[in-house]
């Protein structure tokens, strides 16, 4: 094995190829976002009026990062969109779309992080009454989803990279007979 890998080196490095970096070596920060509900009834009944506060929570390792957004797309069948004041930043909730079928995105201007830091914002969310009066949610679902799912875009090194998505922040819809 030794007797190919050095002609194959040798190779390589004569076609200035390049060859993968050791691990950590002008590596990327990595940024984290993660949403959990720390208030608020799971399971729910079906018709009642109900309140949740979820907690979207940005956390950076491995490097300083810029210019730090947040986007968090909450459900359409909620009203009451209420933002606490973030930890670090802006943060506004603008209704996309038209009447009960619009979500509403809540973006979050964190700004500039680094290496090691953690920053969080508090949303507050309320079940909607649709348009016959009553509250929202209609019927049973096992895992009915308050959010979409939140993720991040940030700059490192004058490049954009993206966070991954979080899983939606979901409760459980119970009909009381």
């Amino acid at each position: 094995m030794k007797k190919i890998l050095f002609p194959v080196l040798g190779l390589v490095l004569a076609l200035g190829l390049a060859l993968p970096m050791a691990a950590g070596a002008n590596a990327v920060p990595e940024v984290v976002v993660t949403t959990d509900i720390i208030s608020g009834p799971d399971p729910v009944t079906v018709g009642v009026e109900a309140t949740w506060e979820i907690e979207i929570t940005v956390t950076v390792s491995g490097g300083d990062v810029q210019d730090v957004v947040v986007q968090d797309g909450m459900g359409a069948d909620l009203d009451d969109i209420v933002l606490g004041t973030p930890s670090q930043g802006t943060a506004n909730a603008a209704k996309r779309g038209k009447g009960r079928m619009g979500a509403t995105m809540v973006t979050w201007d964190v700004g500039d992080l680094i290496d090691g830091a953690t920053e969080t914002l508090v949303v507050s969310v309320t079940t909607g009454v649709n348009p016959r009066g009553k509250h929202e949610f209609t019927s049973p679902d096992l895992e009915h989803e308050l959010d979409g799912g939140a993720s991040a875009t940030y700059w490192y090194e004058d490049t954009e990279y993206e966070s991954l998505e979080t899983a939606p922040v979901s409760v459980e819809v119970i009909e009381v007979l």
